[in-house]
């Protein structure tokens, strides 16, 4: 039996999937497993899973474009798919026009009209032929995507992530890597840039740790801010990044992709949370979550709107804070 997953979102979104793919592959090991990313970032985070069998990169220029879409279509019509799931964030219109028109028989996906900002989604979502109720902000991802599975009488409670790599991975020298960085909107879940250079001083004077400090092709404002006396790690590819999370023994991060790859390779990790709150996000690894928890206005990130209250949710979190929840992390 073939399967097609559509996996919408990017690192996090990703790591957050990969669970259905190992729970499909433990009770079905003959079943067929494909997977859609949208970008090379999410392929790479995918190419070395083994419960992956065939990755489809949207981006990618043998799929994108008008006309190459019809050829995948005729391609998802050809492996006669008996099943598609549709990933937390699969909400675009891509998704549903490509599962409709490839003949899928069995669409099972999240209903999100509640929370859906595309005015159209609720014509779209009538594509699924077994919805299963979301309620915004109540129970992890990993756990919501798993729950799709239930169509396969499948019941499995394994959330860790899968992200192999090659084992050429330097020992562990007791790095601390901070990410003070985040992607889609980042501004917006950024905790200042000071208040990161200040925690990474307050360590070493501390702890007497070395700080490694990961800036994203994303994060090029914070160049010209970051303390330079920590190990800096920009312009490098992405495959290379993972190696040198990998290396790290800690890890402390905005919201971002490169938290939950952190938790992927079960490094202690404290993420600290604004317009974003750990419901959904809850990490599979030794974790802290730091947040300020008395904002009725929280969390509004899906929103997609400016903040009205200055990000009083992140300014009201401290460099104390953050650096008795490393201490707490370390004991």
């Amino acid at each position: 039996m073939n399967i097609l997953i559509f996996a919408g979102g990017g690192i996090g979104d990703i790591l957050m999937t990969t669970p259905m793919f190992r729970a499909i592959k433990e009770q079905y090991p003959h079943y067929k497993v494909f997977v859609t990313v949208m970008g090379k970032t999410q392929q790479i985070i995918l190419e070395k899973n083994l419960h992956v069998d065939e990755i489809i990169n949207l981006s990618s220029v043998n799929w994108k474009g008008f006309g190459n879409r019809f050829k995948l279509i005729r391609f998802i019509r050809k492996l006669k798919f008996q099943y598609v799931f549709f990933n937390h964030v699969a909400d675009r219109q891509i998704f549903f026009v490509l599962a409709y028109l490839g003949r899928i028989k069995n669409r099972i996906g999240l209903d999100k009209s509640s929370i859906a900002r595309n005015k159209f989604y609720p014509i779209y979502s009538k594509v699924l032929t077994r919805k299963y109720n979301y309620t915004f902000n109540t129970q992890r991802r990993t756990r919501l995507n798993l729950e799709l599975l239930n169509e396969l009488n499948i019941r499995n409670d394994d959330d860790s992530y899968e992200l192999p790599l090659p084992t050429n991975v330097q020992d562990k020298n007791n790095i601390v890597g901070l990410h003070p960085g985040s992607k889609f909107k980042g501004e917006l879940k950024r905790w200042d840039i000071a208040n990161f250079n200040e925690l990474g001083n307050r360590i070493i004077e501390k702890f007497n740790l070395p700080i490694r400090l990961f800036l994203g092709p994303e994060d090029n404002d914070l160049k010209d801010k970051v303390d330079r006396k920590f190990e800096i790690i920009e312009d490098v590819k992405f495959d290379q990044a993972l190696l040198l999370i990998k290396e790290c023994n800690y890890f402390i991060s905005n919201d971002s992709g490169l938290a939950h790859v952190s938790a992927a390779f079960k490094i202690p990790t404290i993420v600290i949370f604004g317009p974003t709150a750990k419901i959904e996000y809850i990490l599979p690894t030794k974790f802290i979550a730091v947040e300020s928890e008395n904002l009725a206005c929280r969390p509004c990130f899906h929103l997609r709107k400016p903040c009205h209250i200055n990000q009083k949710c992140l300014k009201d979190i401290s460099v104390e804070n953050v650096l008795s929840a490393f201490t707490n992390l370390m004991e």
